[in-house]
C-alpha cells in the first residue's frame, strides 16, 4: 500500500495552494520592503487562496478517474456545467476585486464565454 493514495485529492491541492500563496505573498512584501511602500491587504496571495478552494479541478479529476460508470455524454455535460460556474464564479472574482472600468470588458468575456458554453451543453 502506497502512503500517497491515502492523501485525498482536495487535501493535496489545499497544501499547493497554501504553498504557492505563501511563496507569492512572501515575494511581494519582499518587493513592497525594497520598493518602501505601504503593505496591503488583500494582496494576490488572498485570491491565490480564494481561487484555490473554490477551484473546479478536484471536481473534473475524481470524474475523470473513471471509478464511477457514468455514460460519455453525462460526462461531457457534467464538465460544461462545471466550466460555466466556474466562469461565473471568476466573472465575479473580478467584477468584486478588480477596477470599475474593467467591469463591463469582463462581464462581456465572461458573458460571451458562458452563453457560448450554454449553446454547446444545449446542442450536445
Amino acid at each position: 500500500m502506497n502512503f500517497f493514495e491515502n492523501i485525498p485529492t482536495d487535501f493535496v491541492r489545499f497544501l499547493l495552494v497554501a504553498l504557492f500563496a505563501l511563496l507569492i505573498g512572501l515575494e511581494q512584501r519582499r518587493h513592497h520592503e525594497i520598493n518602501k511602500t505601504k503593505f496591503l491587504f488583500g494582496t494576490d496571495r488572498t485570491f491565490a487562496f480564494i481561487v484555490g478552494v473554490t477551484d473546479i479541478d478536484p471536481f473534473l479529476l475524481n470524474l475523470f478517474q473513471g471509478k464511477q460508470t457514468f455514460a460519455e455524454p453525462i460526462v461531457v455535460a457534467a464538465t460544461i456545467q462545471a466550466t460555466i460556474s466556474n466562469n461565473f464564479l471568476k466573472a465575479l472574482y473580478g467584477v468584486t476585486l478588480g477596477t470599475p472600468s474593467m467591469r463591463r470588458y469582463l462581464w462581456l468575456g465572461f458573458g460571451a464565454v458562458i452563453v457560448a458554453s450554454f449553446v454547446v451543453l444545449w446542442i450536445f
